[in-house]
């Protein structure tokens, strides 16, 4: 595996996460671990996934060749009948540094970047794949949505180092912040009263992961202290 990702469903029970070659899940007290997916083999595998709220749906996304080309197929295994499905086959629309995210009202889900630097969302009743903004969204990693689903909070700019956030009801990306130009950006999140970003940034110099904290109002940033260097950060991706 290149990279294996982890989410909790939104009860907060269930961890689903990637051993090996297969996606397991295991109840919150360590209880009931059972595979559910036997991936493919080949390699590489980005495996980014994330439960739908309210459901016991896990959707997971897969990378394989097709034709010289990689294409991107979106899956389903629904917990409740054990039943692994076709989401939505085969686009080379979905990027590989894109996770996935639903929409908090779970009327779609975020399923990564097109060429074009436009975040592409997959709308599940018409089982349709299309740009949630026309705005361009360049070198955008990490996203995350406010809790009340009107903004899109990214990670993006020049060299990927620059905060924006997106009005989903209209407009373009404003600029909430730069980070140091030694400092990367990895990982994001919002409070949940939205007055805050935080973000793990690595330190160019030393490698080491340190965790940042932006007051959205005032635009304050402030280091909140180190992280140890064997947390992996970028695994919580697709999960608010």
């Amino acid at each position: 595996m290149k990279q294996a990702t982890h989410c909790v469903s939104s009860d907060g029970k269930t961890i689903a996460y990637v051993r090996g070659r297969e996606i397991r899940a295991i109840q919150w007290d360590g209880t009931d671990d059972r595979l559910l997916v036997d991936l493919p083999s080949g390699d590489p595998y980005v495996v980014p996934m994330c439960f739908e709220p309210n459901t016991r749906k896990l959707y997971y996304k897969l990378d394989r060749e097709e034709s010289s080309q990689l294409v991107y197929d979106l899956r389903c295994y629904d917990l409740a009948t054990g039943v692994d499905a076709f989401v939505y086959e085969g686009t080379h629309l979905f990027s590989t540094q894109g996770y996935l995210m639903w929409h908090p009202d779970g009327d779609y889900m975020l399923v990564g970047r097109g060429d074009d630097n436009k975040v592409r969302a997959w709308y599940p009743q018409a089982n349709a794949v299309a740009p949630i903004s026309a705005s361009d969204m360049p070198f955008n990693q990490f996203y995350t949505f406010s809790r009340d689903g009107r903004y899109l909070h990214f990670i993006g700019g020049t060299a990927g180092r620059q905060l924006f956030r997106l009005d989903l009801l209209g407009g373009t990306p404003e600029l909430l912040a730069t980070f140091n130009s030694q400092r990367q950006p990895a990982w994001l999140a919002i409070s949940a009263d939205g007055s805050y970003a935080f973000v793990t940034v690595y330190e160019d110099s030393i490698g080491e992961p340190v965790l940042e904290k932006l007051d959205l109002l005032t635009g304050d940033l402030v280091m909140v202290g180190n992280i140890d260097s064997d947390t992996d950060m970028p695994a919580t991706r697709g999960c608010p």
